[in-house]
Formats: structure tokens, sequence, C-alpha cells
């Protein structure tokens, strides 16, 4: 029930916040190599002691989980001290790049899946869905940083249809058609990437569902 689902998704939620608190304090090491980024071999005795206490790991365990749940609630979700920037800043920076790959590869990824899963399934075991359906079961137990590193491999390097870093040119101008559609040409391959590796369990949703309901008609 939903109220069985909402109590499982608190859990779930509280264990990760209290794993990712205790992790870099459990890890073999000097927990604030884990914390800043930085080797403290490399820091000063001063740079060492202020990180110690901004961490505040000169407190006790409990207050250090406070200020951990603190800076998760008030909105900043903690301190990156290589940028020098709260972390809900470097998000805010970076989530419309991400949003711009993220939101076309679901949507081309979805549609795929239900028009490719439907008509496989009321083609059940016909040689179309035999091939669909063996294609994409293996497709899907490829891990999708091997999808990646594969298209990049093939279409960037070997062939190089594409570029491989980047959201623009060196030479594209902000504000032109150009701009537009060589912004384009940058995202086509991370978001090949992503409908790949996310197309077959959308397709095979559909397509056992559909399969399903088409049998129940039928009998």
């Amino acid at each position: 029930c939903i109220r069985d689902s909402i109590i499982t998704a608190l859990v779930c939620f509280l264990f990760i916040v209290i794993l990712n608190f205790a992790l870099p304090r459990l890890l073999q090491g000097d927990p604030i190599a884990y914390l800043t980024g930085f080797d403290e071999e490399e820091m000063s005795a001063e740079l060492y002691n202020y990180y110690y206490h901004a961490l505040h790991l000169d407190e006790n365990i409990f207050v250090q989980f406070g200020f951990y749940l603190k800076s998760l609630f008030d909105g900043t979700l903690g301190y990156s001290y290589k940028a020098e920037r709260v972390v809900s800043s470097l998000i805010n920076e970076r989530i419309g790049y991400s949003l711009q790959i993220t939101i076309p590869a679901i949507l081309i990824s979805l549609a795929l899946g239900l028009f490719w899963g439907m008509h496989s399934g009321y083609k059940k075991e016909s040689s179309f869905d035999k091939i669909s359906i063996t294609s994409l079961i293996f497709v899907n137990s490829i891990p999708a940083f091997a999808i990646a590193l594969v298209l990049v491999i093939t279409l960037c390097v070997q062939a190089q249809l594409f570029p491989y870093s980047g959201l623009n040119g060196l030479n594209a101008k902000p504000g032109t058609i150009q701009y537009f559609f060589d912004r384009i040409y940058h995202l086509i391959l991370p978001i090949l990437s992503i409908v790949i590796s996310t197309l077959p369990s959308r397709y095979l949703l559909v397509r056992n569902t559909t399969a399903t309901v088409s049998y129940t008609h039928l009998t």
C-alpha cells in the first residue's frame, strides 16, 4: 500500500543519510582527506587545523551528525572546500546542463519503449518479437558506462562523427542559431548513450504488459 511504500522510502533515505555521514569517518585514513578532497600530507599545520575545526571533527560524533543534518536541510547541502562554494550553488549551476541531456533522453526512451514494446507484445512469438527481446535483453546486461565508452570509441575516436567533450565548440557564439545547432550536435552522443541504456527496461515492461493484456482478451 501507499503507506508502506512511504515508510520504506523514508527508511531507505535515513539509511543513505547515515551511511553517507559514517563512511568518511569509518574508512581507513584521515577523514579530512575524504571530506575535503585534499591530500592531508600537502596541507600546512594551520590549514589542517582549520579544516579540522571547520568540519567539527573536534566535536563528538553526535554534534558532527547534527551539523551534517543541518547542512542537508538548510538548503546548502554542505560545503565544497575545493570549489570554495556551497554544494547547492554548484548543483544549481550545472542542473540546467544535466536536464538538457536527461529530459530528451527520457522522452525518447519512453516513446521508443512504448511503441516498440506494444508492437512486439501484439506480435508475441513472432520473429520480430524474438529478435527484439533477445537483442534488448543483451543490451540490458551491459553496464551504462560500458555502452557510453563503446559509443565514444566508435563514434568519436574512430569514426570522428561526434565530439567527445564539451557542450559547444570553441568557435560557437552564444545567442546565434549556429550556437543552438552546435549544442544539439554536442548533445547527441550523451543522449544516445542514455537512451540505449534505459530503453531495454522500458521496452520489456511495455512488451510483457501488452502481451499479457492481448492474451487475456483473446481468451
